[in-house]
C-alpha cells in the first residue's frame, strides 16, 4: 500500500507542476491553444486520479458514508471539472464556456 501512496503523490506533484505550466504563455501552443504534451500528463493524471477515487468507492463498506466524507468530496470535485470541460469541448461550445471550465478547472485544483 505504501508505493500506491508514493505514485498517487507523485501524481498529484506532477499534475499541479503541469497545471502551473500550462498557465505560461510562453509555452502554449500555436494560436494560443493549449500545449499538447500538459494536455496529455493532465489527462494521465486525471486518469489515475478516477481509478483510484472508483476503486477506493468500490472497496468502501459503506459506499453512501463514502459519497459524504469530507476528503471524497474534494476529491470529486478535484476530477468532475476535467471531465465537465470534455463535455463543453466535445459540443464545441464557444469561448465563453471554455474559459468558465478552465476557471472552475483552476480554482478545484
Amino acid at each position: 500500500m505504501q508505493v500506491i501512496a508514493v505514485i498517487s503523490v507523485a501524481f498529484v506533484v506532477t499534475s499541479t507542476v503541469s497545471l502551473t505550466l500550462s498557465t505560461l504563455p510562453s509555452l502554449h501552443g500555436p494560436d494560443g491553444k493549449d500545449n499538447a504534451h500538459l494536455s496529455h500528463v493532465e489527462a494521465a493524471c486525471v486518469g489515475w486520479f478516477t481509478v483510484e477515487y472508483g476503486v477506493r468507492l468500490w472497496a468502501s463498506p459503506d459506499r453512501c458514508r463514502f459519497v459524504r466524507g469530507a476528503l471524497n468530496v474534494i476529491d470529486l470535485v478535484a476530477i468532475l471539472p476535467y471531465y465537465v470541460s470534455l463535455c463543453v469541448d466535445e459540443s464545441h461550445a464557444t469561448g465563453e464556456f471554455h474559459d468558465l471550465t478552465r476557471l472552475v478547472h483552476v480554482t478545484s485544483s
